[in-house]
């Protein structure tokens, strides 16, 4: 493996895609399969996976074998696809957060957060960031070896801001390989003021290809593949 990223405008390793709405005085234990399935939330064929789903009035937790997971709390909604190699713009997370919301329709919604978590597989993290983003000075002196970096982004966007963080790290892939490189997160936030606010929750989760989109172009300006 040499040190450049490769095929950086494409996937790596996508390790999960997630759609957190805050909010007030919601219901969880209301959310279980049969309740999802009964109110279209989820397609009837998806499966229940281990382990086994948590339903109590403070918290309420189901993981499907479609790789799904819906997390329920009285301030939060959360949806999170774990999407191994996969393209989050195809991702259902969107469209099930878009369900759950309509589940509490009169939830006083303060924020919508969409959110990527990817990596980028490079033999030298460090060395990587280090070149790219960290000026030569005393705090790279020999006699204090830098051993890890991380940098963060924050841009402010039309109605949201971009937060991007980019750490060296390790992944762990299916079968139990351990590859070096660069864990980036990234979220977009958007605060929401009115109410009722459903409309302008499903507008901005309906957002969710177009951040992803807008990811990867600043993914490819901040890491543009190294020569030599």
């Amino acid at each position: 493996m040499n040190d450049n990223p490769r095929d950086l405008q494409g996937l790596r390793e996508v390790e999960c895609a997630i759609v957190l709405v805050a909010s007030a005085g919601l219901s969880p234990g209301i959310i279980n399969g049969d309740f999802l399935k009964k109110q279209q939330v989820i397609p009837n064929e998806w499966e229940i996976a281990l382990p086994s789903p948590m339903s109590a009035p403070t918290a309420s937790s189901v993981s499907f074998r479609s790789g799904v997971s819906i997390l329920a709390l009285p301030d939060r909604l959360q949806v999170s696809d774990r999407l191994p190699a996969g393209d989050p713009a195809h991702s259902a997370v969107a469209q099930i957060a878009k369900g759950l919301v309509g589940v509490f329709p009169h939830a006083r919604y303060s924020a919508v957060g969409i959110n990527f978590r990817t990596f980028v597989e490079l033999s030298d993290g460090v060395g990587f960031l280090r070149r790219r983003f960290i000026k030569e000075g005393a705090w790279l002196e020999e006699k204090k070896q830098l051993c890890g970096a991380g940098v963060r982004f924050c841009y402010s966007l039309d109605g949201a801001r971009m937060n991007l963080q980019l750490d060296d790290g390790e992944l762990t892939k299916e079968g139990g390989e351990k590859v070096n490189g660069i864990a980036i997160s990234c979220n977009f936030h958007s605060n929401i003021k009115a109410y009722p606010a459903r409309d302008r929750v499903d507008e901005i989760i309906g957002q969710f290809e177009t951040s992803w989109k807008f990811y990867l172009d600043t993914r490819a300006e901040l890491l543009p593949t190294e020569r030599g």
